[in-house]
């Protein structure tokens, strides 16, 4: 009913306005005479998109502008091959490595992140067996993350904030769906 009651008044205040018999009509400029204003590309429209990828040798990570998708431009290069990269915030990435030489654990996996502005990685935390599923604080302060430990692989879902070491905050979760 109101779209009804819309739609009469706007006809209404059409000929109401109008001009009497309708013989004079508003000269429009013509196409011609007006000039064109481009419309903002993308790129100048909004913030840099950047992703992570893999080197087409897979022996690198790029980390790529992907505002525009047809002309994607690797903004940084990291020399490895980056495990759960993710970023953390918009000049950080978080990533996992796994059997360093220097690690102090034998089969380890580290948790680091690096600022992309110095390249330099920075240890977050080592544990023995593997990380998945890594989920970071939205202000890049803690990390969350499942890891295979122990002798028979049980999986935990683990917490690490500021400076404290991880600690798990689940009991054990059944890699086969029983106990």
């Amino acid at each position: 009913m109101k779209r009804l009651v819309t739609v009469i008044l706007f006809t209404l205040t059409s000929v109401a306005c109008a001009s009497p018999g309708g013989s004079q009509t508003t000269a429009r400029p013509s196409l011609a005479s007006q000039t064109a204003t481009p419309a903002p590309s993308p790129t100048q429209a909004s913030a840099k998109a950047l992703i992570i990828v893999p080197s087409p040798d897979g022996k690198k990570t790029l980390v790529e502008d992907f505002t525009d998708p047809v002309h994607p431009v690797s903004v940084y290069t990291v020399a490895m091959a980056l495990r759960n990269a993710r970023f953390i915030s918009a000049t950080e990435i978080g990533y996992t490595t796994t059997n360093q030489p220097d690690s102090p654990i034998d089969g380890a996996t580290t948790i680091w992140r690096m600022n992309l502005d110095d390249m330099q990685p920075h240890s977050v935390a080592t544990l023995q067996g593997d990380a998945i599923a890594l989920a970071w604080s939205p202000d890049g302060s803690s990390i969350a993350f499942i890891a295979y430990t122990g002798p028979l692989g049980e999986n935990r879902l683990w917490l690490k904030s500021g400076s404290s070491e991880p600690r798990t905050i689940t009991p054990l979760i059944p890699v086969s769906g029983r106990e």
